[in-house]
């Protein structure tokens, strides 16, 4: 995979980087990743998904994103 949470995160100390992401699919393919995480970490349950963005002060979300298995 091109785009990946590695791609985003670095080994040294976990901070957010963008410097391994070359092109939009590759953008594209990390932030699919990390809804595919973040969907697997609270099992579906938009309760769960709106409690975690209110503690960190982000505005609730529609609806948690479709994530298909290739």
């Amino acid at each position: 995979m091109a785009g990946s949470l590695n791609h985003i995160v670095r080994e040294e100390d976990g901070a957010f980087t963008m410097e391994y992401i070359e092109t939009l699919g590759d953008a594209h393919e990390a932030l699919e990743e990390c809804f595919h995480i973040i969907a697997t970490l609270i099992n579906g349950d938009k309760k769960k998904l709106d409690s975690i963005c209110e503690a960190l002060g982000y505005p609730e979300v529609e609806h948690i994103p479709v994530i298909y298995d290739e």
